[in-house]
């Protein structure tokens, strides 16, 4: 009799490990969850909806399908991780949830964010309605607003010296952010020390929107 084939290499690959809460009851391997302290379930838009950003012309010259396209990702894609990351949530008794915002969503930052700009700005909105509609059921929200940061998705200004000299000009402690920068009130709000936070937008900025 021949032998079976082979199975694949993904076939052949372990399942990922669930994690226990303190009530032993798992997170669903693939969820958008991370562990903070205290058990409770979080989740990052940040890490778990891809994000678009970028400049873009005046809304007069902006294509549609541009404008359509970064709605799609930024804005969609986060209203779909928040609303399966409650669905989730509920059951559980509660959790954090934590957006990104950005300086664009409060002052513009300039005539070239049009797309990027509208779906930050209602990003800010979705994240207060959503932490007024479920507050009372354990779920907190809230948004962090970071400045400039400097990631592989931002290279095309990273690289360009003029654009990036033009952006860190705007921020007055005078340097471009990190993720570094931004993590700190990150694990603050997932953990049980922002208990009492929800609703709200914490700026990480650099002073970026008190000019």
């Amino acid at each position: 009799m021949p032998r079976p084939p082979r199975p694949p290499p993904w076939a052949r690959t372990p399942a990922p490990r669930a994690w226990t809460s303190p009530t032993r009851r798992p997170w669903p391997p693939g969820s958008p969850s991370w562990r903070p302290r205290g058990g409770r379930r979080t989740s990052s838009s940040r890490t778990r909806a891809s994000s678009c950003s970028g400049r873009t012309p005046p809304a007069a010259d902006l294509e549609l399908d541009v404008w359509r396209r970064t709605l799609d990702v930024n804005l969609t894609g986060t209203f779909l991780t928040v609303k399966h990351a409650v669905r989730s949530m509920l059951p559980r008794g509660g959790g954090a949830i934590i957006l990104t915002g950005s300086p664009t969503a409060v002052n513009g930052e300039g005539r070239d964010f049009t797309a990027y700009s509208a779906s930050k700005a209602a990003i800010h909105g979705l994240g207060r309605t959503v932490a007024a509609a479920y507050a009372d059921r354990g779920i907190r929200v809230n948004t962090v607003q970071p400045a400039y940061t400097e990631t592989p998705l931002v290279a095309a200004i990273t690289d360009d010296p003029q654009a990036r000299a033009a952006i860190v000009g705007r921020i007055p402690i005078g340097r471009a952010g990190t993720p570094d920068d931004v993590a700190g009130i990150m694990v603050y709000l997932a953990s049980d020390d922002g208990a009492f936070a929800t609703g709200a937008v914490f700026q990480v900025d650099g002073g970026m929107t008190s000019l």
